[in-house]
């Protein structure tokens, strides 16, 4: 058993990227994704509006999950960086820590997987929302239990696995690897449900709905008016990419080898994959800016900009000399 725990360790720290590299991309992506974050959230959570309307309601999950996740994970790692260890080396460093890279991380792509599904209702069954009790059952239900399920199984395969963990705090993440991924039942569930089915549920339902609009005016004999449609494109498009990018093939490789399939390659992949799949978390605040009406408004409010103030400022820049006389 410890040599099967040796072989199947990955670590991201084996990544040939020096340290100052590594460093200066994760702080310079954290930081703009964070306010992003935030940003995203107060609005969401302050607007009554907004807050009432129920395509928001996943979305602000999504951002929750993700600010824990840049709050815990990223500075954990930024550390590691720094120290070449995991500081304090203690066992519950490596338990949150685990938490936020495997759970947080994973409720972040389970979001998106609803988010894509719910798309499909509030475009194409609105009237499966028309009643309280449809919308308990449609709406509110499932998030619950989606919430209920991530927290449940997180909690349970990190602080109380059906196996010994082993900790090695020379390595990110302590080993990367908690051991229940290792485990068959456990270990397979998270990599092909959490990891693989919700990435291509993703994909599916997103690429999807874009085939389903288009189909929707051929049929009728429509014409296509893409500047109606851009917003929902682009933000569908970009999930879809990032996704594919950022987040499939590491899942895909983790699947294979937990299946037992031999793949040399995945393993030289697999930390590179990890490494990226951060830009993922990064990236997924600014698509959901788009979900966000009015954010230039948003934005110059929070600035304490008024319009008038707008207005003068761009005033005094039109009727200021192009030229100025030398003293």
């Amino acid at each position: 058993m410890a040599d099967n725990i040796t072989t199947t360790t990955v670590s991201i720290g084996g990544i040939s990227l020096s340290t100052s590299i590594r460093f200066g991309l994760l702080i310079g992506s954290e930081i703009p994704s964070l306010v992003c974050s935030l940003f995203v959230l107060y609005n969401f959570i302050f607007d009554p509006a907004l807050l009432r309307s129920l395509p928001h309601h996943a979305i602000i999950c999504l951002n929750i999950t993700g600010i824990l996740f840049k709050c815990i994970d990223v500075p954990l790692y930024l550390n590691y960086t720094i120290m070449d260890e995991v500081w304090p080396p203690t066992a519950a460093i490596c338990l949150v820590w685990w938490l936020a890279d495997y759970g947080f991380y994973n409720a972040c792509v389970a979001f998106t997987a609803w988010i894509s599904i719910e798309q499909h209702i509030f475009i194409y069954h609105n009237h499966w929302l028309s009643t309280p009790r449809k919308r308990f059952f449609v709406h509110y239900l499932p998030l619950f239990l989606i919430i209920v399920y991530l927290l449940v199984f997180y909690v349970w395969v990190i602080f109380f696995p059906p196996c010994e963990n082993i900790y090695d705090y020379t390595l990110s993440a302590c080993g990367t690897t908690p051991c229940y991924v290792l485990q068959p039942i456990p270990g397979i569930w998270d990599a092909a449900v959490n990891g693989c089915l919700m990435a291509a549920i993703i994909v599916v339902f997103s690429i999807g709905l874009i085939i389903r609009v288009l189909m929707g005016k051929y049929r009728h004999h429509q014409a296509m008016h893409w500047r109606q449609h851009r917003k929902m494109t682009l933000q569908l498009v970009s999930t879809s990419s990032i996704f594919i990018i950022f987040d499939l093939p590491s899942a895909i490789v983790i699947f294979i080898h937990l299946c037992g399939i031999p793949f040399d390659e995945g393993n030289i992949l697999l930390p590179y994959f990890f490494f990226a799949s951060y830009w993922l978390i990064f990236l997924i605040p600014f698509v959901c800016l788009h979900s966000l009406p009015n954010v230039k408004q948003r934005i110059m409010k929070i600035l304490c900009i008024s319009p008038r103030q707008q207005a003068t400022v761009g005033v005094t820049i039109m009727t200021a000399p192009r030229h100025t006389t030398r003293m």
